[in-house]
């Protein structure tokens, strides 16, 4: 009786410790991330004590009975994974997967001239978190972020290149755009010509022929500056236009390819040439500078002056605005012919040259004497209206005495010497004449000559 009590202790004890043992081993594991941007892989590292066989339900709707597990979770959310040991036990742990956001961009224009600033526009669509950061990717070498979804930039060669948009957002979940291509270009440079280049006369009908360069697929859009025509307008390359007003219209070329333009405007003249200038002053003295000025209208291709001086060997000239110097008095008609194209026209006017007032003077006293003082009174000749009287006594030595504006002055001469005598005179045409008799006035002592006895 005692050896069976024995034994049954022993197996009771047995019994207790294999329970205890059951009871303290656990299910329990490790995912290798618990938050992730979907699609979003995961794998599960089973850490039980607990043995197997091990059942996994990954809370996507999928379950696995391998010991370790892995899930990829496609959809945002959090999701609920459950681990089932052998003996019962079990471990819970979740995952939380974000929405990606969705990166996309616009472009006003996909073409572009070198140099010219283009436009990025963010249409990206958020996920879970906001978007705090954009990276631009522009193809040209250089890669630029900013915190906000629009930003320029500038090719400065022409070529062809590949943008893309790159976004993270608050979870630091990416999404990177499709490509999108630019394409810079070298500006066109307008031009154009007319035939015909001008007309005298209207109605006109004018052929234009784009000249611009280089050459492109291009659209143009012309305007002719002719509001009262119903087709003031044009979009074809080489248009034509009638003209029925006369006037000087400015033609405008606006010529595009893509986001990149640039514009030419010329004159075009149906009208006849007008020719017309002014002159600076048109009575002058000899040897005085006659400024012209060209007034023809509208400003023409060509100008002749004829000065009508043929003594001259300036008598000619084709600038805007010349001079010309008359060395001798008379009447000329100066002549100039305005060409514009085949419309040339000529107008004349005057230039009367004075000439300088003839002058002289008499003295009515002696002017010579052996001793001073010598008072000597001058009188003053000259043709024409006289306006300005000017001596010089030659005497600097009695300083403001020694000039005079009177056509008859006097002058007291106090020491001995020779003086020369000048007067200048000014006429109503501001022409002017200098006469001068050197050493006129002569105060010389006597000279005592001695014989032989």
């Amino acid at each position: 009786m005692r050896v069976f009590n024995s034994r049954f202790s022993i197996l009771l004890m047995f019994l207790l410790v294999c329970t205890l043992q059951t009871f303290s081993q656990t299910a329990s594991f490790t995912p290798t991330s618990t938050s992730g941007c979907a699609p979003f892989s995961v794998q599960f590292t089973n850490t039980s004590t607990a043995g197997g066989p091990y059942s996994w339900d990954l809370g996507n709707g999928n379950t696995s009975t391998n010991t370790n597990a892995s899930a990829v979770y496609n959809n945002p959310g959090t999701f609920t994974v459950v681990l089932t040991a052998g003996n019962g036990s079990t471990a819970t742990g979740s995952v939380t997967v974000f929405q990606k956001p969705s990166a996309s961009f616009s472009l006003i224009d996909d073409t572009i001239c070198t140099n010219g600033l283009i436009n990025f526009t963010s249409t990206s669509t958020q996920g879970t978190g906001n978007i705090v950061l954009y990276i631009w990717s522009f193809g040209d070498g250089n890669v630029d972020s900013s915190l906000v979804p629009t930003i320029n930039h500038t090719y400065t060669i022409p070529g062809g290149f590949s943008s893309n948009l790159v976004i993270i957002d608050q979870n630091n979940c990416q999404s990177q755009s499709t490509t999108l291509q630019i394409r810079a270009i070298t500006p066109p440079v307008p031009n154009f010509s007319t035939n015909p280049t001008n007309s005298c006369i209207v109605p006109v009908t004018v052929n234009f022929t784009n000249t611009t360069t280089p050459a492109g697929n291009y659209s143009y859009q012309w305007d002719f500056n002719d509001p009262t025509s119903a087709f003031n307008t044009s979009t074809v390359q080489n248009p034509s236009h009638q003209f029925a007003t006369a006037n000087t219209y400015s033609v405008k070329l606006v010529v595009t390819i893509g986001g990149c333009s640039d514009s030419i405007t010329k004159p075009f003249s149906a009208r006849p040439v007008d020719a017309n200038f002014t002159i600076v002053d048109d009575t002058v003295c000899i040897g005085a500078v006659v400024a012209f000025n060209d007034a023809s209208t509208p400003t023409p291709s060509s100008l002749f002056w004829n000065f009508n001086d043929p003594t001259s060997t300036t008598n000619t000239s084709t600038l805007s605005n010349p001079t010309h110097v008359y060395q001798n008095a008379g009447t000329y008609y100066v002549f100039l012919t305005s060409t514009l194209g085949n419309c040339v026209d000529t107008i004349t006017k005057i230039v009367i040259v004075k000439p300088r007032p003839v002058v002289t003077f008499n003295t009515t006293s002696d002017s010579t004497n052996c001793r001073p003082p010598l008072n000597v009174t001058f009188a003053g000749v000259s043709s024409g209206t006289i306006t300005n009287w000017t001596w010089n006594f030659g005497d600097p030595g009695s300083g403001g005495a020694n000039t005079a504006i009177t056509q008859a002055s006097s002058h007291n001469y106090t020491s001995i010497g020779n003086y020369s005598v000048t007067l200048t005179v000014t006429d109503n045409f501001g022409c002017t004449n200098t006469f001068s008799k050197p050493n006129h006035i002569r105060i010389v002592p006597p000279t005592i000559v001695i014989t032989s006895l």
